[in-house]
């Protein structure tokens, strides 16, 4: 196995060697590398294999067809196999996630090198239908879990990455060190529309006031497909360049394996990622993925594992949260209660989330109680963390009312209603469970201060959590029939 350089902003800052008997190591070229993980610290302590093993690992696809694809095309010197990241990255490194370019040994680094291929409409659609039937013909409910709405099933998100250089008008097929700007999904698999229904979750967070991924639902010759740029990229206007951005995923910050990117699979937690934000992010970034998770448990995002959680790290060193991104409400899919899944038999209940509020992963099980527990256990004041979960609750009718009536312009799938009807409907769920300790929770979406017109446990101190921005709002919330 050869040696790998691993550049960072173009910079070489560290590389793996690999013993006789194929173990693998990371040197820092300095002691004043910037660190390629919260995991792999630069701090002179011998790094763990493991560790090591699976940060690079998570820079691949899941998909165990698409890393037997690319070992078969790269066999043809020496046998490649798809179960080793390192052997696989020696050719497919050049466009990793985040700021990392991984090359053999003494490739010298060129941001000129690679090619660009302009792509029209015909060929997009075509790449969007080769992957999309792949995805179908692989997807499956592979276990129980599925049927609680997990979309990470092998194939059943199928992408491309193209290159764009005026926000998505045009777009490029790249090769070599050229950086790609975005990710185009087509629906798949068992999910109808599930590019619509992501880019409509999308859509809803943002109007949410979440820090979200700006996605696009585009029609390429009959094509659709969702388009999501990459927040690890910069487009750089005057001088016509993309930058780089360094970034990992909460597997790749825990050291962990993509296998266990549900907390299920024996995955981190809610609980470690907030004490890793407290320790190393801004008290700004702890409450913004509090939010992140109200809104997941209030509209099942059932797939927000720890691959679908990010930060990024600063040349300063600091780290910062990452924005939403990959998020698809599993509500216009959900079955029926009672349904069995056609596995196992067993009854359906409630979406289930990839990581616990609380002790609890049900939907429907969460409620006040859970989140206090959650802050409790990353001695987080509860109110403030209540304050903040509630509202996410209390901006998520409009938003989810402003989001479907956008996408009637574009599109008339009857998932639409749907999706309205089942996240108002979750959204006075999750409400009614926060006010559990009352004889009546307040009426839903009225005002941004409705929430507190009854008393939770302290509603004082959960008032304060907010602080002063719903004195006196208007009132902005009400559905028109």
């Amino acid at each position: 196995m050869k040696n790998l350089d691993v550049y960072l902003y173009d910079d070489l800052v560290a590389q793996l060697t690999f013993t006789n008997s194929g173990l693998v190591e990371l040197h820092y070229v300095s002691d004043t590398s910037p660190v390629l993980s919260v995991s792999l610290p630069n701090d002179g302590s011998k790094l763990k294999r493991m560790a090591i093993r699976n940060f690079f690992d998570n820079l691949l696809p899941d998909d165990e067809k698409i890393r037997e694809e690319w070992a078969a095309r790269f066999s043809q010197r020496r046998k490649i196999s798809p179960k080793n990241p390192f052997a696989l990255l020696e050719h497919m490194g050049h466009d990793a996630p985040g700021a990392l370019v991984i090359l053999p040994e003494g490739k010298t680094l060129d941001a000129r090198r690679g090619e660009l291929e302009y792509l029209a409409q015909g060929d997009i659609a075509a790449r969007l239908s080769l992957i999309s039937s792949h995805a179908g013909s692989v997807a499956k409910f592979a276990d129980i879990n599925s049927f609680n709405g997990r979309f990470s099933l092998s194939g059943a998100q199928p992408k491309i990455a193209l290159t764009s250089f005026d926000n998505g008008v045009n777009f490029y097929s790249s090769s070599g060190l050229f950086p790609s700007t975005h990710i185009l999904k087509p629906t798949g698999g068992m999910f109808r529309d599930s590019d619509l229904i992501e880019h409509l979750t999308h859509k809803t967070a943002l109007f949410s006031s979440l820090n979200t991924t700006k996605t696009d639902f585009r029609d390429f010759n009959g094509q659709t497909c969702l388009v999501s740029n990459r927040y690890d990229r910069n487009f750089i206007e005057k001088e016509k360049a993309i930058r780089r951005l360094h970034q990992e995923d909460m597997c790749q910050a825990f050291g962990i394996s993509s296998q266990k990117k549900y907390e299920s699979d024996g995955g981190t937690s809610v609980k470690n990622i907030l004490l890793l934000l407290k320790n190393r992010a801004s008290e700004k970034d702890v409450f913004s993925f509090i939010e992140y998770q109200a809104f997941s448990w209030a509209v099942a995002n059932t797939d927000g594992h720890a691959k679908n959680f990010s930060i990024l790290h600063r040349k300063n060193g600091e780290i910062e949260l990452a924005p939403l991104y990959d998020i698809c409400s599993f509500l216009p899919y959900e079955p029926s209660k009672g349904s069995r899944d056609p596995v196992f038999g067993r009854a359906y209940y409630s979406p289930k989330l990839a990581m616990k509020i609380g002790e609890r992963c049900m939907t429907e099980k969460i409620g006040e109680n859970n989140w206090r527990k959650l802050a409790e256990s990353t001695q987080l004041d509860p109110d403030k963390v209540l304050s903040h979960v509630v509202g996410v609750l209390d901006r998520l009718p409009e938003a989810t009312i402003q989001a479907v009536k956008e996408a009637k312009t574009y599109s008339d799938s009857e998932l639409l209603d749907v999706y309205e009807d089942k996240i108002l409907s979750s959204v006075e769920k999750c409400r009614n469970s926060i006010f559990s300790n009352v004889s009546a929770a307040p009426a839903a979406h009225t005002s941004n201060c409705s929430i507190y017109s009854k008393p939770l446990t302290n509603p004082e101190s959960i008032a304060r959590g907010m602080g002063e921005k719903c004195a006196k709002q208007p009132d902005t919330h009400t559905r028109s029939n």
